[in-house]
């Protein structure tokens, strides 16, 4: 349905815009790359400072002029307890930056620290101090060009001052080693922390923390030869961050100038890490629940959709349960009939209308038609067809949407006002008409705008069928979404990450839910009383052409009803399905191809529609609705009516509807 397919552009382009606001950490235009290791190593000083060596190998699947890296020493707080965060484990300053990159001949270069740097730069490097209102640090900003699907290392050398905590038996650490400003995947990530001197490594606690993975997934190795704890983490996701806590005797540490004179506290240690190992689980938890909320969500849609369908099937006429209809519907004008047709369309200026309108228009003698063969056949389309007004024609009987299709063709105005009388010495061919209009941006602006406008109130046309299925359907998704909300705000301990994915989540619910209640809605949607019958005869006729090839016992017809036929084919989409039936009756008649063409205008539109078709729908980014196959010349394929030139026209209503 049309306001369906709406929907879902709608819905990308959300996607689409969310994307494209999603930030990008690097230095160049929109690199896209990957981070595919990720090696630390911590040694601890025994002034309390923890020199760190790290080394990034970025994968680039597009090229950059270099890379940045956030370093943050110190999380304003005023709490001074056991805590994450806790002011006792901030540092005091970062010292002795430096850099070095591995190109990809695997050539390692020591870069130069300059005070600022250009876009192009190459072997150097810039530091800023940052002051913000929660954090500071440094931002490093490395020049270092690099082309695509390359590999590159960057390896930052640098001192955090006064980082250990010591206590009169114990000392401690407490380290955000990844910070949430990463902002790609890490596929590995290994983390070695060296302590300074030998010690029993039965005496370390160590601690890491991360909602990238499950604690029991993080493999742990101690080595007692190099007082190393080495921690493994596979697959991290972008903006999750890793710290650690490494609680190990004091007696390694000689000149450290964060002191407390008391003893540790193992008991709130131990508390505080149990809490935090629950989080982790109960994070890890809230994502399982999500996911069978998720599925959970799908399944009802999808029951609540075949449901409302095959129950209001015994409501609604369509295509399918229709009986055959022959005759012409005449009670109704086509932009009537249109709106009676299962996407429900008002648009006066969509492309079916256009083709049956103009072949309605030819039929009744207000137009006339003369079809020439073209002089140049190299051209897309062989023929040319020429319309102009007949000036005998009553104009009274023009419906306000004839008028605007009849202004498209013959003037620089959209309008349903249209003065046809004054245009009868006008003669227009179709194919450089609709080529001019793809250069005319004052009147496509106009076709744009002429196309929101409904001629019709389609509310007047349709009633709603009493049910209970709508309401059932949102008390459910209620449910479901409090569910979610209680899972999102108590069940997930990332309380920072819990708001983005509440937002997210209840925008994809909300919007998902909408969809599904507008689909419900519209199916339980039947015609008044007044256009009950003149549904029933439009489906019936759209079921008796598609499938009159399929009829055993099927009635003749007559050559000259077959130009009418020819106007509602167009109006459902089938016009070159029904045009090769046409043109088969007249070849068992005696005529030839050209005389067929040259004798039968509408036919030999009706024939090549599915080019206008095609045209029309790659213009407004629909695949939608055909025309069906068939028709044409034995030797090849021709154009009909070649409005190739309307794929410049960016307007969503001319399109073809099924």
């Amino acid at each position: 349905m049309v306001h369906i397919k709406k929907l879902k552009i709608i819905m990308i382009s959300i996607i689409l815009a969310v994307i494209a606001l999603i930030p990008n950490n690097v230095l160049a235009d929109g690199p896209s790359y990957d981070i595919t290791n990720y090696d630390m190593d911590a040694y601890i000083q025994e002034d309390g400072t923890i020199h760190i060596d790290e080394s990034i190998t970025y994968y680039f699947s597009s090229s950059a002029n270099g890379l940045t890296r956030d370093l943050r020493y110190f999380y304003k707080t005023n709490k001074d307890s056991m805590e994450p965060n806790s002011a006792r484990y901030q540092a005091t300053g970062i010292e002795n930056i430096t850099v070095a990159v591995t190109n990809p001949a695997n050539i390692t270069t020591n870069f130069t620290k300059a005070s600022n740097a250009e876009k192009g730069d190459n072997g150097v490097y810039t530091v800023d101090a940052v002051n913000a209102d929660r954090t500071d640090g440094y931002d490093i900003m490395v020049y270092s060009p690099i082309s695509s699907n390359n590999f590159q290392t960057v390896h930052y050398s640098y001192d955090i001052t006064d980082a250990v905590v010591q206590y009169n038996d114990m000392s401690e650490i407490y380290y955000n080693f990844i910070g949430n400003g990463i902002e790609t995947d890490v596929d590995e990530f290994n983390l070695d922390i060296y302590l300074p001197k030998s010690i029993n490594m039965d005496d370390v606690k160590y601690y890491p923390h991360t909602y990238a993975t499950k604690l029991e997934d993080i493999q742990v190795m101690l080595d007692s030869a190099s007082n190393c704890i080495s921690f493994n983490i596979r697959n991290i996701p972008s903006g999750k961050p890793v710290d650690a806590r490494i609680v190990f005797p004091n007696t390694v540490l000689m000149n450290c100038t964060k002191k407390y004179n008391n003893d540790y506290d193992f008991n709130s240690l131990y508390k505080i890490e149990n809490s935090m190992s629950l989080g982790n689980t109960r994070y890890f938890i809230h994502i399982t629940i999500n996911v069978i909320l998720v599925v959970l969500l799908v399944i009802l849609c999808i029951i609540f959709l075949t449901y409302g369908i095959i129950k209001s099937k015994k409501y609604r006429t369509t295509v399918k349960n229709a009986n055959y209809f022959r005759d012409i519907p005449k009670r109704l004008n086509l932009l009537e009939y249109q709106a009676l047709l299962p996407a429900k369309s008002t648009n006066a200026l969509s492309s079916n209308l256009i083709i049956a309108t103009i072949l309605d228009l030819t039929n009744r003698k207000i137009l006339n038609m003369e079809t020439k063969k073209g002089a140049n056949k190299k051209k897309e389309a062989d023929y040319e067809y020429n319309v102009s007004i007949n000036q005998n024609a009553d104009f009274t009987q023009l419906c306000p949407y004839e008028k605007q299709i009849l202004s498209l063709i013959f003037s620089d105005q959209i309008s349903t006002d249209f003065n046809a009388s004054a245009y009868t010495e006008t003669t227009v061919e179709l194919n450089a008409r609709f080529k001019e209009i793809s250069k005319n941006r004052k009147l496509v602006q106009q076709i744009s705008k002429a196309s929101s406008k409904k001629l019709i109130d389609n509310k007047k046309m349709y009633k709603k069928v009493k049910t209970s299925l709508i309401l059932n359907f949102i008390i459910l998704i209620v449910t479901l979404l409090i569910v979610f909300l209680f899972n999102t705000l108590v069940m997930n301990p990332d309380k920072a990450l819990g708001i983005i994915e509440l937002i997210i989540s209840s925008i994809f619910i909300a919007l998902f839910s909408f969809i599904v209640v507008v689909i419900l809605d519209d199916l339980y949607k039947i015609p008044t009383d007044q256009y009950a019958q003149e549904q029933k005869e439009v489906l019936g006729l759209w079921k008796y052409l598609k499938d009159y090839s399929l009829i055993k016992d099927r009635y003749p017809i007559e050559i000259s009803i077959w130009n009418e036929y020819l106007v509602f084919a167009s109006l459902f989409g089938i016009a070159d399905k029904v045009a090769k039936e046409f043109k088969e009756e007249l070849i068992k008649a005696g005529y030839s191809d050209d005389k067929i063409y040259l004798t039968y205008p509408v036919l030999c539109m009706s024939s090549y529609s599915s080019s206008f078709t095609t045209s029309i729908n790659s213009s407004t980014g629909y695949s939608g609705s055909g025309s069906g196959g068939g028709g044409g010349r034995r030797r090849g394929s021709r154009c009909f009516l070649n409005l190739y030139y309307l794929t410049y026209i960016k307007v969503p209503y001319l399109k073809l509807i099924r």
